[in-house]
């Protein structure tokens, strides 16, 4: 964690005590999440996903694809919208992988950052953040 808390010179940590560190986080996972607000950035551990307006729930939510948003059409969606305006924050991470190729031969290509620095990753929320225990 002191990486993340110096690369995103960190004034608070809250809740990371639910989330362990992996290999892999997929959507719809607890990852580490860097917020501000009031002049100071808080880490605290987040749920990546996203619920729309519609949603009820979690588990409605996930019936949807909605992690991964185009920047064209940020602000046109309305599943969309509100939290790109109102509710972003960053994830950070070491890399992230794109899978390529036909659907049933997919192959997953890793992206990191040339310098070996943190990938900071958009992340949005249409509700205020809320750190969900386990």
């Amino acid at each position: 964690m002191l990486e993340i808390e110096q690369y995103y010179e960190i004034d608070d940590l809250a809740d990371l005590e639910i989330w362990k560190r992996e290999y892999n986080i997929p959507p719809r996972e607890m990852a580490p999440v860097v917020l501000e607000g009031q002049g100071r950035r808080r880490l605290t551990a987040g749920l990546w996903s996203l619920m729309g307006p519609w949603a009820e729930s979690l588990e409605h939510a996930n019936q949807a694809s909605t992690f991964n948003a185009k920047a064209e059409t940020l602000t046109d969606r309305p599943a969309y919208r509100n939290a790109f305006l109102k509710r972003r924050c960053v994830v950070p991470a070491e890399a992230f992988y794109e899978w390529v190729g036909p659907k049933k031969e997919r192959q997953p290509l890793s992206i990191v950052r040339t310098d070996g620095q943190l990938l900071s990753m958009a992340f949005r929320t249409n509700r205020p953040l809320q750190v969900v225990r386990c």
